[in-house]
């Protein structure tokens, strides 16, 4: 536990507990004011209310009680990572508003000034993006920001899982009381109905979560300065609004006035849908959106097809995807975001699928000059992966060829059981005789084949269980054959002696990245412009995916030649507010993109453990690297 000023003050008094210290006894003590052991002394008191720890006597000395020892445990206080003094601190200035006593923060937090400092300089980076800023004045700390950027910090705090999750525990630091999440969201569900609304649990939540941050601030009288919105919103929306602030009044005795309503209207605008996009003809879903929602959309779909090297994206995905970019769009217009509880889950398990979103966020920043946040990049991740996983399921299939003995149909119950069974894995391309199948020139991944063939799996007229399984055994092993055989190629050619470093170390990632960048400029891989692009990845998004290593990339048609380097680090390297062992660049050139989506898949799979990760940064050479991954792989 670390001590404080006050924590030390009460020790004094417990070591010495037959004696008694007057003000000016204790200021020479401790070598601080007298105003200070005043203020001390009031919170050792306030700590024990409605008893007093030190009790004062004639001529204003202090003694600590006789029986302390039945109070000494609320004096006992956990000892609070940066984080959690970082949670208190802020949700202290979010609560009232009023500057805070830095030498208060110390005691409350058993930390010394400039710990509390150094705390404000991290909260004062992690605010930033919310437009909220943090002063220090004296002793004093401010924050400042509009009420609406104070409700978007606020949600944020509460739905970050480093932070504890609102929808997990209904007490939290940032919230007063408890309101009744499951009774809001009832009459929500039932308003929504009764508007012909189309919502889901994301956006449902995402609703919740705001509602319940206004009602706490409302009850707080913190109300919504004028915001003038270039927002459109419908009368359905109105309607909406009207009801949901009209429940709100009514149930948490709060007021709604006309700025705030209109703020929901928005805010419910870009969360509902009015139209399924399972049932609108593509043609017209642009008499759905805002102008230049569509034209966007098709500007994303397009580059991001062509710079990852992806098969096209059909008719119904542009529907889905424009609904969504066109609420996007809202969002961003009006200053709110959607929260994804899923973000971290999709950027580990999905990580090709959230390097595509991730473009697309570059995309329309470069397009719009919006800058999108992790939550809303992991929901255009949700959109790209569901087409492109079932898309590429259909192309990762085995291809087969099922060779019968009769003329007369039989075999045709064993293909069909065949389909039923295996369809997401095996493409079966022909049903053919043994006699025709000796005389053709056909080829696939596998044969299986009433008569004995060389090489196939041979089965009976009636496939059994037994045969079923070896069939699905024999599908595993030689899907993950392919994809060895894949990755080993693509390493040895992309991978060479020359691309392996140890501890080229810095002070931030960007550092880090600049001295790697100089070395691969030397050896010819790249130039500045390519650096530049993995910057502007790495700024939309760290890619350090997965604690303890970052895998900073980027396609570019400024890499000379397609590569991957790896550097390994003794201790651990500072990658934001990460710490890393490893560091993988890989840059692709143009020509090769096909293969990046293979490459980078692979090696986020291979090293999503902490343990494959310290294997590989304990290496010392070039092939004693190779030998591991290939051994890890195979």
């Amino acid at each position: 536990m670390r001590k404080n000023r006050s924590k030390e003050l009460l020790d004094h008094f417990v070591k010495y507990s037959n004696q008694a210290f007057s003000v000016k006894e204790l200021s020479g003590i401790f070598g601080i004011s007298e105003r200070q052991i005043k203020n001390y002394i009031k919170q050792l008191n306030e700590t024990a209310a409605p008893k007093e720890m030190l009790l004062s006597g004639a001529g204003g000395v202090f003694q600590i009680r006789k029986d302390y020892d039945t109070l000494m445990h609320l004096y006992e206080r956990p000892e609070f990572s940066p984080k959690e003094r970082s949670s208190l601190i802020l949700s202290k200035l979010l609560a009232n508003r009023e500057p805070l006593n830095l030498f208060d923060l110390c005691d409350e937090l058993y930390v010394s000034r400039p710990t509390i400092e150094a705390d404000v300089k991290r909260i004062k980076k992690m605010v930033q993006p919310f437009r909220v800023s943090l002063s220090i004045s004296g002793d004093m700390l401010s924050i400042n920001g509009t009420e609406k950027a104070f409700r978007k910090l606020t949600s944020f705090m509460i739905s970050n899982t480093e932070y504890k999750g609102f929808l997990v525990e209904n007490e939290h630091l940032f919230l007063r009381e408890d309101y009744q999440v499951d009774f809001i969201k009832q009459n929500l569900v039932s308003i929504f109905k009764a508007c012909n609304f189309l919502f889901n649990d994301y956006s449902l939540n995402n609703i919740i979560l705001h509602l319940v941050i206004a009602i706490d601030r409302l009850k707080n009288h913190y109300y919504i300065e004028e915001d003038k919105l270039d927002v459109d919103v419908s009368a359905a929306e109105v309607q909406a609004a009207t009801m949901v602030s009209n429940f709100l009044e009514e149930h948490f005795h709060v007021e709604y006035s006309e700025l705030e309503r209109r703020n929901l209207a928005i805010f419910l605008s870009c969360n509902l849908a009015t139209v399924d996009y399972k049932t609108v003809n593509p043609e017209r879903i642009e008499h759905f959106l805002m102008d230049g929602s569509a034209a966007l959309t098709r500007s994303i779909i397009s580059k991001i097809t062509d710079h990852y090297y992806l098969d096209p994206f059909d008719d119904i995905f542009f529907a889905r995807f424009a609904l969504h970019i066109n609420n996007l769009m809202k969002r961003l217009r009006s200053g709110f975001s959607s929260h994804n509880p899923m973000c971290q889950d999709i950027q580990k398990a999905y990580p090709l699928i959230y390097d595509i979103a991730v473009y697309a966020a570059t995309l329309i920043r470069e397009e719009t000059g919006y800058q999108i946040n992790e939550d809303e990049i992991s929901l255009i991740a949700l959109h790209i992966g569901s087409f492109i996983e079932n898309n590429q399921a259909n192309k990762n299939k085995l291809t087969a060829i099922y060779v019968y003995a009769d003329y007369h149909g039989f075999y045709q119950a064993n293909v069909s059981i065949l389909q039923q069974k295996f369809s997401d894995q095996l493409n079966l391309q022909y049903s053919i005789s043994a006699l025709d199948y000796k005389n053709s020139s056909l080829e696939a991944d596998m044969i299986i084949s009433e008569v004995s063939f060389e090489h196939a799996i041979l089965v009976s007229p009636f496939i059994t269980s037994g045969q079923i399984l070896q069939i699905g055994e024999v599908i595993l092993t030689k899907s993950r054959e392919r994809e060895v055989d894949n990755f080993d190629i693509s390493l040895k050619s992309m991978f060479t002696r020359d691309l392996f470093f140890s501890n080229v170390c810095g002070v931030t990632k960007q550092d880090v990245i600049l001295k790697l960048g100089d070395r691969l400029k030397e050896k010819g891989y790249i130039d500045d412009v390519f650096l530049e692009s993995v910057f502007m990845r790495e700024n939309m998004s760290s890619t350090c995916f997965t604690p303890g290593i970052a895998i900073p990339h980027a396609i570019s048609q400024n890499v000379k030649k397609s590569f991957i380097s790896i550097t390994r680090y003794d201790k651990p390297q500072a990658w934001d507010d990460k710490h890393v062992l490893l560091v993988i660049f890989i840059g692709i050139s143009y020509p090769d993109r096909k293969t990046f989506r293979q490459v980078f898949n692979h090696l986020v799979r291979l090293f999503d453990q902490m343990a494959t990760i310290q294997a590989i940064a304990e290496c010392t050479g070039y092939d004693e690297i190779v030998e591991i991954i290939h051994r890890l792989y195979t």
